[in-house]
């Protein structure tokens, strides 16, 4: 693929284009769609395998522009974080260095802040909630 001023592929005037800046690419947008320059990052690395998927993001968000029903929160056009199940569980090791960690600190805080620690970690359900 050629690049110009880091332009990868472009949709023509006033669409979208595929941009890479500091090794990653991300979608930037013309200013007639939004009013000013806006930029949707892409959170992938700029390397071969990812242009498939991002060409794919940048016709998606084309076509929605051609037909009139571009999704101005751009929420329909990012991408998904997937997070393995398998990362998220319980462990008594994080439990007992959140533990430890209070009671190092305990001296260097007001009552209030190490009561609200001890509190917050004892109304949650679940550690999982951390790694939302």
């Amino acid at each position: 693929m050629k690049k110009a001023n880091n332009i990868i592929e472009s949709g023509g005037r006033g669409k979208a284009k595929i941009q890479s800046k500091k090794g990653r690419l991300e979608i930037r947008f013309s200013k007639q769609i939004f009013g000013q320059d806006k930029v949707m990052a892409l959170r992938l690395a700029d390397s071969l395998d990812n242009y498939p998927q991002a060409k794919s993001v940048l016709a998606l968000i084309n076509a929605d522009i051609s037909a009139g029903k571009f999704d101005f929160s751009l929420e329909r056009y990012r991408p998904t974080l997937q997070v393995p199940t398998e990362a998220i569980v319980k462990s008594p090791l994080i439990i007992f260095v959140w533990e430890e960690f209070l009671k190092a600190n305990r001296y260097r805080w007001k009552d209030s802040t190490s009561l609200y620690l001890k509190n917050t970690i004892i109304k949650m359900d679940s550690w999982s909630v951390l790694y939302r």
